[in-house]
């Protein structure tokens, strides 16, 4: 549970006013820095390090991964006023945002870049954080059923981990997408449209983690308690998951 509280903790020091005060500063001096064409993200980090010279290491990191990220965004700026790339990853925004500039939309293209730069962003730490505690989850569970927190963490993160596999077992064995045999719409013609489609993948997510939860306490209310039970507990827990793949690729 130690790194649980380092994890609060570390949300905790992230939303001091004086932390929060240095991401709006980083961000603006990115969005600036994005703007300047041929600096980029990385140059501009480079440029202002010696701004947090007088700052603590956390502070420090979290003005210049904000600096980064206001470039990002920086970029898209000149591509869609100007028709110039403000960074390398800007080039495609000029494809359509300098066009509808052009037809008077400059106020929606960048709301449109800042959106999408937000939500990109924002969806990607998420995706990322629940695949690294995908992997790291099964592989600490042996270590974290001896603790009695650590079993409860196990028992009541473990189904979240088997229902996030799940659905990209469904979508993506299924869909056989990774063997190349459907085109997109081959795919939409077979699955039906975009709500169908995440109204089925809901029902599933939810279908695994209610099997997951029941495969758990049926393994605790019906084996005694010992050591044995509680290294069966992950099994019963991620056996799910197996049926999932299983079904997946012969549904696919």
């Amino acid at each position: 549970m130690e790194e649980l509280v380092n994890l609060f903790h570390g949300f905790a020091v992230v939303l001091q006013p004086y932390n929060i005060m240095l991401m709006f500063v980083g961000i603006l001096l990115g969005v600036i820095i994005g703007v300047l064409p041929g600096l980029g993200g990385a140059n501009g980090v480079a440029i202002l390090l010696p701004l947090t010279f007088g700052m603590s290491p956390t502070s420090a990191i979290i003005m210049l991964s904000c600096i980064y990220w206001g470039a990002l965004f920086g970029g898209a700026i000149t591509s869609i006023l100007f028709n110039i790339p403000g960074e390398p990853w800007s080039v495609a925004t000029t494809f359509d945002g300098h066009p509808m500039a052009q037809q008077g939309k400059a106020g929606e293209a960048l709301t449109a870049a800042f959106t999408s730069s937000f939500v990109g962003a924002l969806f990607a730490v998420i995706m990322i954080t629940l695949v690294v505690v995908s992997f790291i989850l099964p592989v600490a569970t042996y270590w974290l059923v001896r603790d009695p927190i650590g079993a409860q963490v196990v028992f009541w993160a473990s189904p979240w981990v088997v229902a996030f596999w799940s659905v990209v077992a469904y979508v993506l064995v299924g869909s056989r997408f990774w063997r190349g045999k459907l085109s997109v719409e081959e795919y939409n013609e077979r699955h039906g449209s975009f709500l169908w489609r995440s109204a089925k993948n809901t029902v599933w997510m939810f279908t695994a983690l209610a099997c997951s939860y029941a495969a758990e306490f049926a393994v605790v209310f019906v084996a005694p308690p010992s050591a044995t039970t509680m290294h069966l507990l992950p099994l019963a827990s991620y056996t799910p998951l197996a049926f999932t793949v299983l079904w997946s690729a012969a549904r696919g």
